[in-house]
């Protein structure tokens, strides 16, 4: 028994990660003839958008990972996902190196929001993310000047059997990703004693959210140490746990194993109790996708995810509010292949990539739900028609319904990242 692997909350891990994935499969398969059709588009309006490459000089900026209300953008910029340097960009796609690390590594920004500065009373923005050092994971804060390492939470010995706990290379191996993309990525689990925090999400107060050592942590630029929000789901039978995104309500979702037979992947959602600390609650049954996990929840508290039936290796990707789970892949995920719901504002608007196994093609979405219905999907390469861009991935969308995401130079063959502006 390996009590080394800890749990990570894999959707969460999986969206930041796949992206690395995704770009060596797509690439290895990668033809630069102009497949795109003329072909009337399945969504029921016709939408128009700005396009943008977003640069850092004259060259393009690698992957982007979230934009802010405001338009402060988290990315990425270098020659591949393991070389790359942090960086933010304003809403005039003016970039600032973030200052985390001092040389390019496997690294991601997960999400981007902004203070306000007190002096000028403009709005600087901030960051977070993790990076990767030798075995291990560090998270950073960025607070618009500089960047704050974020602690971990203290390494326990945790009961989790290998039974009950699933590794990412596990997960990949499962799912027949060739032993060679794991040895570029350089995956692996993490080694008994060894520390490591993986900041996953941040809201508006600057409070950020993630994994640590095999537990969910909330971490502010007030207080400074994490919070052990594992602590709060002993009530659900938690061993373990991961918090993957927290709202402007400092509602945290995430997903935890519970102490059961089964070793039972749940989703969960903390509210903040008027007694002080949180108020858990399990996020309920997905029928038979019997492992469960969050990605991004908005204001309204609704949750995007996934379920997965680990008899099958099916898996539906979900929207959860008011109790209740809703399929929001079905009907748009290729078959064969899968969809990634990535992103959600206060509008409901998800966005997704979805991946074609038949064209070995990956393309961005915009799904409008109202009411947990889907009003309409938005196919954005379709729209939009960069002539010198291939759109292969959508990551965020803010309540403007401005879209960030990363495709390649159809030329050139670089990964770019863009940025769509919804035309009034």
């Amino acid at each position: 028994m390996n009590k080394a692997k800890y749990f990570i909350g894999i959707t969460t891990f999986f969206i930041v990660t796949i992206g690395v994935v995704a770009t060596i499969w797509i690439m290895s398969k990668y033809d630069d003839t102009d497949t795109r059709s003329d072909a009337a588009d399945l969504s029921a309006e016709e939408y128009n958008y700005d396009f943008e490459p977003v640069k850092v000089k004259d060259e393009c900026s690698y992957k982007l990972m979230d934009i802010s209300e405001n338009g402060f953008i988290a990315g990425m910029h270098g020659n591949d996902a393991f070389n790359v340097l942090p960086y933010l960009w304003n809403s005039s796609l003016i970039p600032t190196r973030i200052t985390a690390v001092t040389s390019p590594v496997f690294l991601y920004v997960t999400e981007a929001s902004s203070v306000l500065e007190n002096t000028t009373n403009l709005s600087l923005g901030t960051a977070t993310g993790f990076y990767a050092k030798e075995d291990t994971y560090i998270s950073f804060y960025w607070d618009g000047n500089r960047s704050i390492t974020i602690p971990s939470l203290p390494v326990q010995k945790t009961s989790v059997t290998d039974s009950q706990s699933i590794s990412f290379k596990e997960l990949l191996e499962e799912n027949d990703i060739p032993q060679e993309f794991l040895d570029e990525m350089g995956i692996h689990t993490t080694s008994e004693g060894v520390s490591h925090t993986m900041a996953y999400g941040m809201n508006d107060k600057q409070q950020i959210v993630g994994e640590s050592n095999g537990k969910a942590f909330l971490w502010s630029s007030s207080s400074k140490q994490p919070v052990d929000l594992n602590y709060y789901l002993r009530n659900l039978g938690a061993v373990a746990s991961s918090a993957s995104d927290i709202n402007n309500l400092s509602i945290i979702t995430g997903s935890y194993v519970k102490n059961d037979s089964a070793g039972s992947h749940r989703g969960f959602i903390l509210k903040p109790s008027k007694a002080g600390g949180y108020k858990a609650m399990d996020l309920g049954s997905l029928g038979r996708y019997d492992y469960i996990d969050t990605f991004r929840i908005n204001d309204a508290s609704h949750i995007i995810g996934v379920g997965w039936d680990s008899d099958t290796d099916d898996s539906i990707q979900f929207i959860w509010s008011n109790g209740k789970f809703k399929d929001i892949s079905k009907g748009v995920a290729p078959v064969p292949g899968f969809m990634l719901a990535t992103g959600i504002n206060n509008n409901d608007d998800v966005t997704a990539a979805l991946f074609d196994m038949t064209t070995y093609e990956s393309s961005p979405v915009l799904i409008r739900i109202s009411e947990e219905v889907i009003k309409d999907v938005i196919y954005l390469e379709k729209e939009v028609k960069p002539n010198e861009y291939k759109l292969w991935y959508a990551s965020d969308v803010n309540n403007s319904g401005t879209v960030v995401g990363w495709g390649v130079h159809r030329s050139t063959g670089q990964i770019c990242g863009w940025r769509l502006t919804p035309v009034k």
